[in-house]
């Protein structure tokens, strides 16, 4: 039986993956909660209330019809960093407004979402075009509220839709369908709706599921020769880049170090928040018989909710199984020390 050796104050749990070859591979993952700093000026504390490490996806309500809350951990690593945000868009002073810029930053990656109050297509004296916002103060984030969606069946009976976001909203075939019906509530800055022709990335924070696009196009190809020559590996053609759930602009090409600076902006009434990420370095050890080894582990997710107040950090380190499965004794995690080397 593998023993398991914890001596951070974080969560820890491991699982048995594989590679794209079917090799087995250890997944040793950490797990840490940390709830916002009170006050400017001071550090993240590690909260009370850890989330768990979850083996499996977990959605906001139904799978396929609602947002992704949280990606599964049992796989053996991801390139680079996961980062999501979820909460609701809050303006300041909660003073009524139509639209409302939210930011966040991590370290160089950053994403900005232009938050609407509710609007519908109008065809007026100023032609086809979007009504005026009406004034909100609190707007929920989910991908719901951002582009995508399903269009009115056609005379085939098919109803196209937005593979990109099947559960948003304002994706119509035309002016006929479009005519007082929603547009999203989400918007990238750079890509404002104004023909209802416009087709732009949806905007967002939240993790992207597995069957959306853009990930389910790094999954590979899953033909007949898949099932003749490959089946139930991944496809010579799987990209590694489908295990990253977050938003494309959310997606870190390498891994965080951990120490970034934070920043958010319009999601609590009472201004932006700022914080360092606390800059933890856990190392993880497996022994196989006599033998140890040693890694850092990669920081691959970053999860903050503006409404609990918290964020979790989540690092990985895998190792490889293959002839010594039986071999593996104890796994330890531990804090890298000051004056350990990064290596």
């Amino acid at each position: 039986m593998t023993e398991s050796l914890n001596l951070t104050p974080f969560l820890d749990r491991w699982f048995m993956t594989a590679d794209q070859d079917g090799e087995p591979w250890l997944t040793a993952v950490l797990s840490a909660t940390f709830d916002f700093p009170r006050a400017a000026g001071e550090a993240p504390t590690p909260s009370p209330n850890p989330w768990p490490i979850l083996e499996h996806e977990q959605y906001t309500g139904e799978p396929g019809w609602s947002s992704l809350y949280r990606d599964g951990q049992a796989l053996p690593g991801r390139p680079g960093t996961d980062i999501a945000l979820y909460g609701v868009a809050r303006t300041p002073g909660a003073q009524p407004l139509a639209f409302l810029d939210t930011r966040l930053l991590v370290g160089s990656v950053a994403q900005r979402v232009r938050v609407f109050g509710k609007r519908t297509w109008v065809n007026g004296f100023w032609g086809f075009r979007p009504s005026e916002p009406e004034p909100f103060c609190d707007q929920p984030l989910d991908y719901s509220h951002a582009f995508g969606g399903i269009c009115a069946a056609g005379e085939n009976g098919n109803a196209p839709f937005d593979a990109r976001n099947p559960i948003g909203m304002g994706f119509y075939s035309g002016k006929g369908h479009a005519i007082n019906q929603p547009l999203p509530l989400l918007e990238d800055p750079d890509q404002p709706i104004t023909s209802i022709q416009d087709r732009p990335q949806p905007a967002g924070y939240g993790l992207i599921a597995r069957s959306w696009q853009p990930r389910v196009a790094y999954a590979g190809t899953y033909d007949a020769r898949w099932q003749r020559e490959r089946a139930p590996l991944w496809p010579k053609d799987f990209d590694t880049r489908f295990l990253h759930a977050a938003h494309p602009n959310l997606c870190s090409p390498h891994p965080l170090r951990g120490d970034e600076s934070v920043y958010l902006e319009g999601f609590s009434h009472e201004g932006p928040s700022q914080f360092d990420l606390p800059g933890c370095v856990p190392r993880c050890s497996v022994n196989f018989g006599e033998k140890r080894e040693s890694q850092n582990m990669a920081l691959d997710g970053l999860i903050f909710d503006t409404e609990t107040r918290q964020f979790q950090m989540v690092w990985r380190a895998s190792f490889s199984l293959r002839e010594r499965a039986y071999q593996m004794q104890r796994i330890q995690y531990r804090l890298r020390e000051p004056w350990e080397t990064a290596a």
